[in-house]
């Protein structure tokens, strides 16, 4: 939700918009503005009063583990992985999470070679 809602950057280039626009000629902002502007403060707001884990028990629950986990060894170590939308621990064998239905890895697949492509000269 936080990743492609962007009201306020939004909000930000029509201000930008505005004041370059007012160079060439009368400009006045509509009543429908200001409203705008206090949605763009309440959609931040809940942004940050949002606890995404909260939300994701409330949609599902953390799918149960069959072995126990050990603090300070890696999720490797234990053959567990993080799914990377909803932050559940599963299995690393499982590929789909079952509470957000995504596809995942332990380790991302050719995760080095794609930023080694960009950097390396053509």
């Amino acid at each position: 939700m936080k990743t492609w809602c962007m009201v306020e950057i939004f909000l930000a280039g029509v201000l930008v918009s505005f004041v370059k626009l007012m160079t060439y000629g009368e400009i006045t902002l509509g009543i429908s503005f200001v409203p705008y502007c206090f949605f763009c403060l309440l959609q931040v707001r809940a942004f940050q009063c949002l606890d995404r884990h909260w939300l994701w028990q409330k949609i599902g629950e953390v799918p149960k583990l069959e072995i126990p986990l050990q603090e300070g060894k890696s999720g490797i170590s234990q053959n567990v992985r993080s799914c990377h939308i909803c932050m559940a621990i599963l299995p690393a064998e499982r590929k789909y999470c079952p509470r957000c239905h995504t596809k995942g890895y332990v380790r991302r697949p050719n995760s080095l070679k794609i930023p080694w492509h960009y950097c390396s000269p053509h």
